[in-house]
């Protein structure tokens, strides 16, 4: 079983950042991918 890493992860409010939050989760890289308006708000 793989281990979750990060409990939750921000993405940009963007197509891919979008992608990107779809993908952590299918790899099961994060419990909550989190899509914030705001690039700004990701770091």
């Amino acid at each position: 079983m793989p281990q979750i890493r990060e409990f939750q992860m921000r993405f940009p409010f963007s197509e891919q950042g979008i992608a990107d939050a779809i993908a952590a989760a299918r790899e099961m890289r994060c419990l909550k991918a989190t899509i914030v308006p705001h690039p700004e708000l990701v770091e």
